[in-house]
């Protein structure tokens, strides 16, 4: 391998690595605002019950959120 193949070749990974860390989406930039928002918000996956049907209310005030009334 010659001296000019080996600088096309180190040429040619330092410009792949350019192009693809310019193609590589933003990453998320985190706001206070943004992490504010996130602290009031609740979410909720399921609801913690023993009933048979499904249930009718669910309380997600509770950590895990608990069903208070199963329908029926």
């Amino acid at each position: 391998m010659t001296i000019n193949t080996m600088m096309v070749a180190i040429i040619s990974i330092l410009l792949l690595t350019l192009v693809v860390v310019s193609l590589a989406p933003p990453s998320p930039i985190t706001s206070s605002n943004n992490v504010r928002k996130s602290r009031r918000s609740i979410i909720v996956h399921g609801c913690n019950n023993n009933c048979s049907m499904a249930c009718c209310y669910c309380n997600i005030q509770r950590s895990p959120p608990v069903c208070e009334r199963c329908c029926g």
